[in-house]
């Protein structure tokens, strides 16, 4: 009998070959995968950093004002500092705050409706830009109204209309003033 060759294989799988093509495919899919969750990780956590950064602006805003005191009887507003009486407001108005500096006699008013709708407007920002952009109109609504003794309207009238005076018992005039950027 004849020898018979044995039978070799027209396609000869090379393990080893095949092995690295395997492990590089692998290494492909891994790293893209980190890539990937690298890039939503940072996206969210620059979502969270704007977040934070509006939530201490919104904090910085609010905490300004004082809350004013309500008589319960009468509802007239007592702001304690500039010693003012105010007459009764609407209750749908909701809290009033007000601050007040010493040196110019300046009293700035708010309800927490306005404040609340100028701080949303930073909240709902997104990116820094955006946030910085909304922070002028929530601060104009946390000075909403201005009352000072002094005529001001010259001097600010960019951001401030005249609301109206009033002449007090002790003849002092209270000047109002409106600010244009909270509507």
């Amino acid at each position: 009998m004849k020898k018979q060759k044995p039978r070799t294989p027209k396609f000869k799988l090379n393990w080893c070959l095949a092995g690295l093509v395997v492990a590089g495919l692998l290494l492909i899919g891994l790293v893209s995968a980190q890539v990937f969750y690298d890039q939503e990780v940072w996206r969210r956590v620059r979502i969270l950093e704007d977040r934070n950064l509006s939530d201490m602006i919104i904090d910085g805003i609010k905490g300004i004002g004082k809350p004013a005191t309500v008589e319960g009887s009468s509802g007239k507003v007592y702001l304690t500092e500039p010693r003012l009486v105010l007459p009764p407001y609407p209750t749908e108005v909701q809290d009033i705050r007000y601050s007040y500096d010493q040196t110019d006699g300046r009293v700035q008013l708010t309800t927490d409706i306005s404040l609340g709708i100028g701080t949303m407007r930073v909240r709902m920002a997104n990116g820094l830009e955006d946030i910085f952009k909304q922070v002028p109109k929530a601060q104009a609504c946390a000075a909403q109204v201005t009352l000072t003794f002094k005529d001001i309207y010259p001097q600010e009238n960019d951001k401030l209309s005249q609301a109206g005076t009033k002449q007090l018992a002790n003849n002092k005039t209270l000047y109002m003033y409106v600010n244009r950027d909270c509507t």
